[in-house]
């Protein structure tokens, strides 16, 4: 399993030539952000190209707080109408030529049945019909809402989410917990969610077409007070 941060620094070993440097022209951090980039892009080419979803490329938010809105507020209900919604927007999901690439909403408790993805525009008809036998959910406008099927369900505080992320990164500010005291559900030390096949085209497109930019750059590499310039690289 690999992780950002191991990533991070393969490629910006590969960079200095192995060399440390204390006058670093490129951060960690805008690296970090190509591999994000990057990442995304070979997946949305997969996602075009096949049916078939690995599991290394899914994060789950454990925790997602809910509360209890009038359905009229995501547009489609009538006033006094209860749903759930989540309290935060959920981080941007992977696209592909049909849908948002979430693959799971459900109790947190492992095991359990999950709820039934729908879109957002049969959303009213379920709500108004008497079958509505299991849970709903559905994307809008950036929050998750979910179709109580009982009652009861109105109580409910939190659910998990699963999907294909578009930054990974962006899951850090969701924490394990339903109280906020876990752990980010994603660090750079985290397991990125890659596949072992798309690591090596993830470097090569990065260094074509970010690190390239970065080797042609012009610097002051002589530090004098003249600022005399001069390429990175001479290749």
């Amino acid at each position: 399993m690999i992780t950002k941060n191991h990533l991070i620094f393969d490629i910006l070993n590969v960079y200095r030539s192995g060399k440390q440097s204390d006058d670093e022209n490129i951060s960690e951090r805008q690296v970090g952000f190509w591999v994000d980039n990057t990442r995304a892009l070979l997946v949305k080419r997969e996602l075009d190209k096949e049916n078939y979803i690995s599991s290394d490329l899914i994060q789950t938010i454990g925790c997602v707080e809910l509360e209890l809105v009038d359905a009229s507020e995501c547009g489609c209900y009538t006033v006094g109408c209860k749903i759930l919604k989540t309290k935060k927007p959920i981080p941007k999901l992977i696209e592909n030529s049909s849908r948002a690439m979430l693959t799971r909403v459900g109790p947190v408790q492992i095991g359990s049945t999950p709820y039934a993805l729908i879109p957002y525009e049969r959303a009213q008809w379920v709500m108004e019909s008497r079958y509505n036998i299991i849970p709903k959910s559905f994307l809008h406008n950036g929050y998750l809402y979910v179709i109580p099927n009982t009652p009861a369900m109105n109580a409910l505080k939190v659910i998990s989410i699963s999907g294909i992320f578009e930054s990974p990164e962006d899951l850090s500010g969701f924490n394990t917990c339903e109280d906020g005291t876990g752990d980010p559900c994603f660090t750079n030390d985290s397991v990125f969610p890659i596949t072992n096949w798309m690591i090596e085209p993830l470097k090569d497109l990065l260094f074509k077409n970010n690190l390239r930019v970065e080797y042609q750059t012009p610097a002051d590499n002589l530090g004098n007070a003249n600022h005399d310039i001069e390429p990175n690289s001479t290749k």
